[in-house]
């Protein structure tokens, strides 16, 4: 079965969803994620519930507010695991998410925050230059971080690796 996609809201469709619930055993992708934020929780049921905030709402005309992006997009996923415990965190993106240069806040810090989770892992993704593909293997347990334009692997972190908060730049 292929991953489910969960894109940029700007690209949402009626198959692509901007916020998904994956089920256990399924796979999600995160395509390419380049000034976004992908952030997916692993809920203690099995399920993964998937967030991909951009930079900017996809409303061009709206002005560029990506941390007010980022917990609109929290509250949507909060919405879908309803009170299933979180067991891990993973946010994947840009550095320019841990200083958000609209209100000048570590915009991941936040994220972290507002969940209920010991063990996050974070993903910078400023080496990457064109975006990463990041897919969430729960068959195998573990998150896959590829540059989006070469396919080439960057990362691979096996879930029981990520205790307390972990940070990677690849």
């Amino acid at each position: 079965m292929p991953p489910i996609r969960c894109v940029e809201p700007a690209l949402a469709n009626a198959i692509d969803l901007s916020v998904v619930d994956v089920p256990a055993g399924q796979e999600l992708l995160f395509p390419h994620v380049d000034t976004c934020l992908a952030m997916a929780m692993l809920l203690a049921d099995g399920r993964t519930i998937g967030g991909h905030a951009s930079m900017q709402a996809a409303d061009p005309n709206a002005p560029l507010d990506p941390y007010g992006n980022a917990k609109l997009m929290l509250a949507s996923m909060n919405m879908l695991r309803g009170a299933t415990v979180v067991t891990k965190f993973v946010l994947i993106g840009a550095g320019h998410w841990l200083d958000d240069f609209v209100r000048g806040k570590d915009i991941i810090a936040k994220m972290r925050a507002r969940v209920v989770c010991v063990n996050s892992l974070y993903v910078n993704t400023n080496s990457f230059g064109h975006g990463a593909d990041v897919l969430m293997d729960s068959a195998n347990s573990q998150v896959v971080v590829t540059h989006a334009d070469t396919q080439a692997l960057a990362l691979t972190k096996l879930y029981a690796h990520i205790v307390g908060m972990v940070d990677e730049e690849p």
